[in-house]
């Protein structure tokens, strides 16, 4: 069954227009130019192998993946669910455009999936089953084998899929407000974020827990910045893309909480995380960002009293190692719908509801016009509750 070319050349016209948003002459360009080659690989011939035709008395499924380190941990706890339903002849690998070291590190010590190939496009030539898995899946392509061997599992699952595919393709244009469309869908039927894509709770990912583990040969990155298990609190300020994006709290809320951590224990060390394009926290004892192999990131945010960050990936990394609270700091997007259990969400209730994908420009600014958001909480109410876990630790 392929992608449907409608689809996917309007996810590409989009992506266009955001990139492009004063030049419709090169939108128009670039987006024939997409066509055509949509076109021509279309009418080829793939090419198999003769070792891949050999291996075909096994079921091959792949999975291609996003680039976002949050998004593929929550579809990884989907593919973990997924997994668990496969028939022992099934092999199962994932493609993802994250660099390598990333991919070692969120592969590191689990042993469901095959491979965890960098790259965007699995070759379809070698698989049964390709799935395109962002917020909820897609079929992009399945042999005639699903159907026509004892496979009860993936049969099932492709039709399920394919149908609400067909059912619903607004929901699979990413990067607009028909995210908005998809996440209303799934709180309608008691979903959040992390289990959105499991469609008919079919897979019953309410029951599946991803772990993420880190590899205790690089632990070392404590001792040679003098941080001790559980006395030091990260902090990281950025999403993808390292902008000033509505999503970030403001310099100035992480200065006062900061100054006050300063003040009030001094015992325990400030460890800022992130990359080296995001701005620098002020009064910080140690700056890393950019400093740590991933692999080191995990170590630091796994061990940690505390970690005090925006919605973003460090946030989900932390989650999946099982390494603590964090203070997630929300606004434009929902803490009830993205939030985890253990972690104190923060959002002030300045704004009746949460803008996430209102517009195609909500990260860029807010959507009521306000440059101090209403939807941020106050240092204030962020130090009480540092103040109440140092209390207890």
């Amino acid at each position: 069954m392929k992608k449907f070319f409608h689809e996917a050349a309007i996810k590409k016209l989009l992506a266009y227009k955001r990139k492009y948003p004063d030049n419709p002459a090169k939108c128009a360009i670039k987006i024939c130019g997409y066509c055509a080659a949509w076109a021509v690989k279309s009418i080829l011939p793939q090419k198999v192998s003769r070792k891949d035709k050999q291996n075909f008395s096994s079921f091959k499924v792949a999975f291609r993946l996003t680039n976002m380190i949050g998004d593929v941990l929550v579809n990884l706890n989907y593919l973990k669910g997924f997994s668990r339903h496969l028939p022992e002849n099934c092999i199962l690998d994932i493609y993802s455009g994250l660099n390598e070291e990333v991919i070692d590190g969120l592969f590191y010590g689990n042993d469901f999936i095959n491979q965890f190939i960098k790259g965007k496009y699995p070759d379809k030539g070698k698989y049964d089953l390709v799935v395109d898995l962002d917020r909820y899946p897609e079929i992009l392509y399945c042999s005639d084998r699903i159907n026509s061997e004892n496979n009860h599992f993936l049969s099932e699952y492709v039709k399920i899929v394919s149908d609400f595919n067909m059912e619903n393709p607004v929901f699979l244009l990413y990067g607009s407000w028909a995210e908005r469309v998809g996440i209303e869908y799934a709180r309608l039927f008691g979903r959040t974020r992390h289990t959105q894509g499991d469609i008919h709770d079919f897979l019953n990912l309410k029951n599946v827990k991803y772990s993420l583990k880190a590899n205790p040969e690089f632990k070392r990155i404590l001792d040679q910045n003098g941080l001790e298990k559980k006395r030091y609190i990260t902090f990281q300020r950025g999403i993808a893309g390292a902008g000033e994006y509505t999503r970030l709290w403001s310099l100035e809320n992480y200065k006062a909480v900061v100054n006050w951590l300063k003040n009030s224990y001094p015992e325990y060390r400030l460890v800022q995380l992130g990359r080296t394009d995001t701005l620098e926290i002020e009064g910080i004892d140690l700056d890393l960002r950019g400093k740590t192999s991933f692999e080191e990131l995990k170590n630091i945010l796994k061990y940690a009293l505390i970690h005090i960050d925006g919605d973003c990936g460090m946030v989900h990394v932390r989650h999946y190692l099982q390494g603590g609270v964090s203070i997630v700091l929300f606004g434009p997007t929902s803490p009830d719908y993205i939030g985890y259990p253990e972690n104190i969400n923060l959002r002030a209730d300045g704004c009746p509801g949460f803008c996430e994908w209102i517009s195609n420009d909500w990260q860029e600014k807010c959507i009521r016009g306000y440059k101090d958001l209403p939807c941020m909480v106050k240092p204030e109410i962020v130090i009480e509750k540092i103040k109440s876990i140092l209390e207890a630790d």
